[in-house]
């Protein structure tokens, strides 16, 4: 069953010939590794920035603006914080900004009780952010993380109601 027009053909191999087979030397990927740990030091910076456009969100809830765009705000800085949480290895950051997306995907009814729970999420952020990304046990980070989460159960069921 073979098409009596196929044809073989050989590969070009000229691009792999001027690069080369590519790979990292070991002091190329030391010094990287070196890189990224100093890095760590500049994310509650980077973070200020999400922290702060949360706060800026709050103030309007505050008001009574539930609206989409405010929470589109809060959601867009959560994002920001899950992924620098990962990138500069502060994994309750990432877990804390995870439980609000998900909070925020799974509500409703915008209610004032979304106000709590964004202000419990952005405490428990700073808490993380400020403490470092290893001056919390793992036990701390259960109690918070479940703490949020009965929280977030908690607001969802109402917000049915």
């Amino acid at each position: 069953m073979s098409d009596p027009e196929a044809k073989i053909l050989k590969a070009n191999y000229t691009l792999k010939q001027k690069a080369g087979d590519g790979g990292f030397s070991p002091d190329a990927v030391k010094a990287a590794m070196n890189r990224m740990e100093s890095a760590v030091d500049l994310f509650p910076t980077i973070a200020a920035n999400d922290l702060e456009a949360i706060e800026q969100a709050l103030k309007i809830i505050r008001t009574g603006d539930i609206s989409k765009p405010v929470m589109d705000k809060v959601y867009s800085a959560c994002i920001e914080l899950k992924a620098h949480g990962t990138m500069f290895r502060f994994p309750l950051v990432t877990m804390v900004a995870d439980s609000l997306c998900v909070f925020l995907d799974s509500i409703q009814n915008m209610s004032m009780i979304v106000r709590e729970i964004i202000e419990l999420h952005l405490q428990t952020l700073k808490i993380a952010i400020g403490q470092g990304p290893r001056a919390i046990t793992d036990m701390d980070k259960i109690e918070l993380l479940s703490g949020l989460q009965k929280a977030c159960t908690k607001a969802l069921d109402e917000s049915k109601n």
